[in-house]
């Protein structure tokens, strides 16, 4: 918007860009990514009452964008290969299914695994973080994809097209969805590898599935 200069907007970039980002061997697609993701997250912030009049919690904004640059950095790493229980990712929801403008949810896949001082932290802003035993349910993992993919709940909570084309949904197939969805949103490619018969048919045709519902 012309409020910074070139130079100015360049000395962000290379303050807060890591560094397997900034690699010049890897050329410029994963800083074309970080850009993108980055940019998405701020016009997300721009539409969201609660985040441009919050006079509540003074930390809301920096918590947010903490989270932001965590979660861009873990998904512009080399090699993908995660067990979800054993670390704890956290990651935004973005729910635009309210009047005035987009809420935020924060899932954290190994909550237990989180400092005391940043579970606290988030909770005293309003975060809920469910349990480990909740995010094994259907009940959790639904509600929180409902609120990423605008989708509509049943009478038991539950998305109703997962049920109607037999998916089994677990945590690691929703955390999954929620980076496919992502990286959609921000127009960048998404390439899924591995070996035959762990299920990368079944994640995109459940992605297809539950954002044409």
């Amino acid at each position: 918007d012309g409020a910074l200069t070139d130079e100015a907007c360049h000395a962000l970039l290379a303050q807060y860009m890591p560094a397997h980002v900034t690699d010049a061997r890897l050329g410029m697609l994963r800083q074309t990514f970080w850009v993108a993701y980055l940019h998405r997250c701020v016009l997300v912030f721009d539409q969201s009452d609660e985040f441009n009049y919050n006079s509540e919690h003074d930390n809301l904004g920096s918590t947010l964008m903490e989270i932001m640059l965590s979660e861009v950095d873990s998904a512009l790493r080399t090699g993908q290969e995660r067990a979800w229980k054993a670390e704890a990712h956290r990651q935004l929801i973005y729910d635009f299914s309210h009047p005035d403008g987009p809420k935020f949810s924060v899932i954290c896949t190994m909550p237990d695994l989180l400092v005391a001082e940043e579970r606290d932290k988030l909770r005293a802003l309003g975060f809920e973080l469910p349990t480990v035993e909740e995010l094994a349910t259907r009940e959790c993992l639904d509600q929180y994809l409902a609120r990423a993919l605008s989708l509509s709940l049943d009478e038991r909570g539950r998305i109703p097209a997962i049920d109607t084309f037999g998916f089994i949904l677990t945590l690691d197939f929703a955390v999954k969805l929620l980076h496919i969805h992502e990286r959609v949103a921000c127009r960048r490619p998404c390439v899924i590898e591995g070996e035959t018969g762990v299920s990368k048919t079944a994640l995109t045709r459940m992605y297809a599935l539950l954002v044409n519902s």
